[in-house]
């Protein structure tokens, strides 16, 4: 047991401060194959749904495993929740487990006769459970001396699942709009340019549109800058709602975003600027501000086009748009 904890420790490590999901999932099935599991899984608390969510998986050979989203709620784990905060270990058995109580829903999901959980936990909460699952009676394991270092081993996997998520966060924080929660000018360049790449390689189209608020100093002048953050955040909700999922929308600066249209070409972009944008923004009674209207520039990629070309086209024909008259399209 003790060599184990060793060896896992070793792969996590490796595995560098990111702690990166490969690394993860060689610990698990490590653990797995060393406890003679039929898998082992390790699941994260989701606060939004009230529940674990399978996160990584490992399943011996001839075991399925389980879905994607597969998800236990907390009032599965209740029963056992003060023991797993105290760091215990816990066994489910259906040789102990009456089919009536909530819980046995543990060993119907994964089909398991029985189940081990270990505690995830961070600042005395419970983010997480390992679940080792046997398909005969439960494991005959001798407390402290094989149960502790489980344990010890699902705090290391504990704490390279915290790195992950902490590198996570900070990516998503160094990609994207604080207020808006859009994509930031340099997350959207950098897929700018990928797509430059790949039309140039595939001579597929895609088209911008860059548009802004009208008199949105205005905005800030009359109502404060706490309303001129909301109008912004709520717009982004809306264009956020209105794209494709391909399409990627970022907040470029200011009052000013862009949205890239992968697949689509001049009239393509025009009308989803129309319709999908100036229009549904134009209906729409932003909070404390009212009504708000954006003028927008649409161009499409051509041959030999630069980031920076491509970008100043769509900003000169939103220009334009402002010089005619504002709350309308105008294509560059």
């Amino acid at each position: 047991m003790e060599g184990q904890v060793r060896e896992i420790s070793l792969i996590l490590l490796n595995c560098g401060m990111g702690g990166n999901g490969d690394g993860i999932t060689n610990a698990i099935a490590r653990l797995g194959e060393n406890m003679a599991a039929s898998r082992c899984s390790l699941l994260d608390y989701n606060d939004e749904n009230r529940g674990f969510d399978l996160f990584q998986q490992w399943c011996a050979p001839g075991t399925a495993p389980l879905e994607a989203d597969f998800h236990i709620p907390a009032v599965v784990v209740a029963p056992y929740h003060t023991r797993l905060l105290r760091g215990e270990a816990v066994i489910v058995s259906r040789d102990r487990t009456d089919r009536d109580n909530i819980e046995y829903s543990l060993l119907e999901a994964g089909g398991a006769h029985s189940v081990l959980c270990l505690p995830i936990l961070r600042d005395g909460s419970l983010e997480g459970v390992l679940i080792l699952s046997f398909p005969t009676s439960q494991p005959e394991l001798q407390w402290p001396a094989e149960i502790r270092p489980l344990q010890v081993t699902a705090d290391l996997i504990g704490a390279a699942l915290a790195r992950k998520r902490l590198a996570g966060e900070l990516e998503h924080q160094a990609s994207h709009d604080v207020l808006t929660g859009l994509n930031n000018r340099r997350k959207f360049e950098e897929l700018l340019l990928q797509e430059i790449e790949r039309t140039s390689r595939y001579q597929r189209p895609f088209a911008v549109i860059m548009f802004d608020i009208d008199h949105f100093k205005r905005i800030n002048d009359r109502h404060g800058h706490d309303i001129g953050d909301a109008v912004l955040n709520e717009l982004a909700t809306i264009v956020g709602e209105q794209v494709r999922d391909s399409d990627i929308p970022a907040r470029w600066g200011g009052e000013e975003f862009i949205v890239l249209l992968p697949e689509t070409g001049t009239e393509g972009a025009r009308q989803a600027a129309e319709g999908r944008l100036r229009r549904r923004i134009a209906e729409t009674l932003f909070t404390g501000a009212g009504r708000v209207t954006i003028s927008l520039g649409v161009t499409q990629y051509q041959s030999g086009d630069t980031l920076d070309s491509l970008v100043k086209r769509a900003d000169e024909a939103l220009y334009r748009a402002k010089e005619e008259g504002r709350d309308r399209v105008v294509v560059g």
